[in-house]
């Protein structure tokens, strides 16, 4: 035990050694190189940029300039290691930030917009998303809305108590996605954007205003003052955010699961369902 210890302590390197590893490689293809001189987006030659490499032609590297290529000989350039090391954090997902109020976020998750996809009317929002597991099952990874009428209200005291209520998370869906989706026929869960994170609470500030519960004080939207439903739809205290159309359902996931890891209230039985697709 004690010997396989060793040999496994002696086969990791630390990140110097592995920044002296690269240095020691020769460049190839995807490898970000560091440059001076024209091309650096700087006035002043002396400037460092960064690039990645294209190609390799005739001893020299290949790297993009204003649209077009430039090459540089491999003795004006060095390589990039600013990306050696342990690096924890999830990679590939873009997820735009945006700031918004409770009425620019109403807006951007109503749940009654329809698209016209040709004679076929499509949701702009599911709050029902899925995953496609590998044996092309849709699973809904989503939990059904859940939250009593002690919760709801508690979020809409939160509100009147400018505490911050979260991330809101939707996941945006290509006009191609849709199109094939409609073109087989499957109707059902197709949508312009996915709801991933915030579903209970959305539906509890939409059902809010729209009547269909009152807050702890028996007090129903419609009978605010003018000056209290201003101060409503202009809380901002949360983050609303989507990610890209190009992510994967695994990328999803992991950042789902990331969210609701991190402290929200979802019971651990739905969290390990969730980690079980198989994606």
């Amino acid at each position: 035990m004690v010997q396989w210890r060793i040999l496994k302590t002696i086969s990791i390197m630390n990140k110097q050694e592995k920044i002296d590893t690269y240095l020691l490689e020769p460049i190839k293809v995807g490898d970000k190189i560091i440059f001076t001189g024209d091309g650096n987006g700087s006035q002043m030659n002396s400037a460092k940029a960064t690039a990645t490499v294209l190609d390799i032609q005739d001893g020299c590297v290949v790297i993009p300039l204003y649209g077009g290529t430039q090459t540089r000989q491999f003795d004006q350039v060095r390589k990039c290691v600013r990306h050696i090391g342990d690096d924890p954090f999830i990679k590939n997902l873009r997820v735009d930030q945006f700031r918004v109020d409770i009425e620019g976020l109403m807006h951007r998750l109503d749940q009654n917009k329809i698209e016209s996809f040709g004679n076929i009317q499509i949701p702009e929002l599911n709050i029902d998303p899925f995953f496609t597991d590998v044996h092309n099952n849709q699973i809904i990874f989503q939990r059904g809305l859940e939250w009593d009428d002690d919760q709801k209200k508690k979020l809409i005291n939160s509100i009147y108590n400018g505490m911050d209520i979260g991330k809101f998370i939707v996941r945006n869906r290509s006009y191609e996605w849709v199109e094939k989706r409609v073109n087989l026929g499957l109707i059902k869960g197709t949508a312009f954007k996915d709801l991933v994170d915030g579903k209970q609470r959305a539906t509890t500030i939409a059902d809010f205003m729209n009547d269909k519960f009152a807050d702890f004080n028996g007090n129903y939207f419609s009978e605010f003052s003018k000056d209290a439903k201003y101060k409503f739809i202009r809380f901002g205290n949360l983050s609303y955010g989507e990610i890209s159309d190009k992510a994967t359902d695994k990328e999803v996931r992991d950042y789902f699961l990331n969210v609701n890891d991190a402290g929200k209230a979802m019971a651990v039985t739905h969290i390990e369902f969730v980690k079980n697709i198989e994606l």
